[in-house]
């Protein structure tokens, strides 16, 4: 009868990997945010905040926004650019989302609110809508239910939309392609403390 080969149990350590002298020096992080962040912007001169923007973060604030809502929208922007965005080392975009189109009055208010660029866009109806694979009646049952026993505005279907919405399809319209950070603001949201932070970007370019 053949014997069973013995189970070793022993700790093996991994083998260290000898880097080429060529190979280029892995990145230290912390080194990277020591040399590279400004803990105060506004110590920087005004030509030195300027020389940032072509390296600054592909970024932009989003919202997903009414037209009968551009007063509490105004009031959001306000705050932002006053104590972040409106900074020469800032700048950024405002992109606007809505499952309907923007009226003139909305766009020219809002772009008057920032000297950033705008963009106004309208939510594909993919994204906006009961995906064909859920069971509408049990849906339409859930959120009656969920209504009736005070869950916020959970018997509106638009508020499941804009729940699934913010939960992740954001991601894939097609305006967003371009960024790769974003902050998401509310309508009548207010800022209180200024930002002072920034970060250069040159070294990740």
């Amino acid at each position: 009868m053949a014997q069973e080969a013995a189970t070793i149990d022993v700790y093996l350590p991994p083998i260290a990997k000898l880097s080429s002298p060529d190979a280029p020096a892995r990145p230290d992080p912390l080194r990277w945010l020591r040399q590279n962040t400004v803990a105060n912007v506004d110590e920087m001169s005004e030509q030195h905040q300027e020389s940032l923007l072509e390296t600054r973060p592909k970024a932009a604030f989003i919202a997903l926004v009414r037209n009968s809502e551009v007063e509490e929208m105004v009031y959001s922007m306000i705050q932002l650019e006053a104590r972040f965005n409106n900074r020469s080392a800032h700048q950024y975009d405002w992109i606007f989302f809505n499952d309907e189109e923007f009226s003139s009055e909305f766009m020219s208010v809002v772009q008057d609110a920032t000297n950033s660029q705008c963009y106004f866009e309208i939510i594909p109806e993919e994204h906006w809508s009961v995906p064909s694979w859920i069971d509408t009646t049990r849906f339409d049952v859930g959120r009656q239910f969920m209504g009736s026993i005070g869950v916020g505005k959970a018997w509106l279907q638009s508020y499941h939309h804009m729940c699934r919405w913010n939960a992740g399809l954001f991601a894939r319209e097609k305006r967003l392609a371009f960024y790769e950070f974003f902050w998401r603001v509310e309508p009548g949201v207010s800022l209180v403390l200024r930002l002072l932070y920034t970060c250069n970007l040159t070294v990740l370019s």
